[in-house]
């Protein structure tokens, strides 16, 4: 496995004294938006994935893809995080593609040469681009500057984009996912645990016994928020063999599977997205032990049992992943709720427009940030409704964003941050206080036909 994705045995906030060479071909990853102006895309946080460029130029690709595995096992990875204030500044002029993609939702598939020098200590100056350089997810990085800013040349990018292609994984068939879901779709869900992971996202559909049939996301805290993610969770349930679905190839919703390596021998569902050569490291790393199917753009949605998977119809990777909606019945009717990722609700096709109050219960997407639209789903008012924000506190991305809390307060679903009263249907992993784990388990209580909430603390 390559040393980005092995969680080192030292504390998160412990850098490795690792920056390479300082020069890298990098492609834009994801944006996280600082802005406490709605909608506004500055200040932001642009993350990139990056090889060392000195490293990718001395060794040759493999000949072909069964070549992939020890490859990856070798090259200087790293994860650049650049903090962004606006796009009228030098030398951001050379990420212009990221600026255009990103009022779009989306990402570009460009690759880009950056080069950076460590601060060694010292505090930017203005008009400097601070950096953060990672070598490890699990691990703080060293501060830096950022020097240069350029698109790669054609060559260049052509011999990138074969590095980190997936076309040698075939596009997964509805026989491959039925398969994949059969133990998932003949199982009674009786309990959804929403874990505790610090800034990420991972859910448990569980048997009445408690055992995991599956995982929606197996994600946490990285890089500047690994430190969010609690230690004392160190291991998953693994018992029955769960197929694991994956919203998006963000790394805050799959970070988990090197916490917990046996996830790799599982089946895992993903949407087929652009990716750079992290996320390439580690599905070589499940393709050796497990299975990877990847959802082709226009997949079809369908009903395993009671959870229903759909493809989102947005653009860019938040908005393009799968999103499930679980039912009390295997026939889709009774309570619901509702696991939308990253998608903004409006990129999920079967949420109601208007929006109406058929979720009893609901995941906030993207852990709480704007997502620059206040169509919320309807709380029903019923006294097991639930509303789960999964984030990490201190998180560096300020989530969640005050707009969302009251969106969603004002569609009744009552939030301690901002009403009052003696009942709220709002939970947040981060208000775990003392204690070590904040898991919530929406659950059927065996003692009443409906479908009920706690926090278990």
């Amino acid at each position: 496995m390559n040393a980005i994705l092995i969680p080192p045995k030292t504390s998160p906030e412990t850098a490795p004294e690792n920056y390479g060479s300082g020069r890298y071909y990098a492609r834009f990853s994801q944006t996280e938006r600082l802005s406490d102006t709605p909608g506004e895309l500055y200040p932001a946080i642009w993350v990139f994935e990056a090889f060392d460029r000195d490293w990718f130029e001395a060794n040759q690709l493999p000949s072909s893809p069964n070549g992939l595995e020890g490859y990856y096992n070798r090259p200087e990875l790293y994860v650049l995080e650049l903090r962004i204030e606006s796009v009228m500044v030098w030398p951001v002029a050379g990420l212009a593609a990221i600026h255009a993609a990103d009022v779009d939702d989306a990402e570009p598939n460009d690759w880009f040469v950056l080069q950076a020098a460590p601060l060694g200590g010292r505090v930017p100056n203005e008009g400097e681009i601070p950096m953060t350089i990672y070598p490890n997810l699990y691990a703080a990085g060293t501060a830096a500057t950022l020097l240069e800013a350029r698109p790669a040349d054609p060559a260049t990018s052509a011999r990138l984009d074969r590095a980190a292609s997936t076309a040698h994984i075939p596009d997964a068939s509805e026989q491959d996912v039925d398969n994949a879901m059969a133990g998932v779709a003949s199982a009674s869900i009786e309990w959804v645990v929403i874990y505790d992971v610090g800034q990420g996202n991972a859910i448990g559909l569980c048997e009445p016994s408690g055992s995991v049939k599956g995982y929606f996301d197996l994600g946490g805290g990285v890089t500047g928020n690994a430190k969010t993610f609690p230690t004392v969770l160190t291991h998953f349930c693994f018992t029955q063999q769960p197929t694991i679905i994956l919203s998006h190839w963000d790394f805050d919703h799959w970070s988990s599977a090197n916490r917990d390596t046996r996830s790799q021998s599982m089946t895992w569902i993903a949407p087929r997205q652009s990716v750079g050569p992290t996320h390439l490291a580690l599905m070589t790393s499940i393709q050796s032990t497990g299975k990877l199917l990847l959802i082709p753009t226009g997949f079809p949605a369908k009903r395993h049992g009671q959870v229903y998977l759909e493809l989102c119809t947005g653009k860019g990777r938040n908005h393009s992943g799968l999103a499930l909606t679980l039912s009390k019945q295997a026939t889709g009717a009774g309570d619901q709720m509702l696991f939308p990722g990253d998608a903004r609700y409006t990129y999920i096709l079967s949420f109601p427009n208007p929006p109406k109050n058929q979720y009893v219960s609901a995941v906030v997407p993207h852990h709480g940030g704007d997502m620059r639209s206040r169509t919320v789903p309807l709380c029903p008012s019923v006294s097991h409704s639930r509303l789960l924000y999964s984030f990490g506190a201190g998180n560096t991305f300020s989530h969640p964003r005050q707009v969302t809390r009251v969106d969603h307060h004002n569609a009744a679903w009552r939030n301690p941050h901002i009403g009052s009263g003696s009942t709220f249907e709002v939970r947040e992993m981060a208000n775990r206080g003392t204690k070590p784990l904040g898991h919530v388990y929406p659950h059927v209580c065996p003692c009443a036909p409906v479908w009920r909430c706690v926090l278990s603390i």
